[in-house]
């Protein structure tokens, strides 16, 4: 549950996801993602409005494209599964869990970018 931040963002086969060129393995670090995204906030509540756990990634005071900083960019439900080792959603893949304390998160989810499959792993820290 709570707020969490990107620390670090990878993939398992390099990919180039801004077009220029240059392919990564390392999504954070470089300048695959734009500085936009790699501030955004991702929440875990227990209970929403809809009485569902929700999930959500919300811009931070850099907003992509026309958004407004701190709108929703994405929004969703979630549950654990496979005996609390997965994060499952309704509307997007499931995250592997590969760690999980009290203030770090790391998750692995199945991702496509022109027709080559990768894994993307996110890691995350309490914010």
């Amino acid at each position: 549950m709570g707020q969490w931040e990107y620390t670090a963002i990878t993939t398992d086969r390099a990919v180039d996801l801004n077009g220029d060129n240059v392919s990564n393995i390392d999504l954070f670090g470089t300048q695959e993602l734009p500085q936009c995204v790699k501030d955004n906030i991702t929440t875990y509540t227990e209970n929403g409005p809809s009485n569902k756990p929700e999930y959500n990634v919300t811009e931070n005071n850099l907003a992509c494209d026309d958004n407004n900083p701190f709108s929703f960019v994405e929004e969703d439900f979630w549950s654990l599964t496979n005996n609390n080792s997965v994060i499952s959603f309704e509307n997007r893949e499931p995250f592997r869990i590969v760690e999980l304390t009290n203030t770090k998160l790391i998750v692995e989810s199945d991702d496509t970018f022109e027709s080559m499959e990768y894994v993307l792993t996110i890691s995350f820290k309490r914010k």
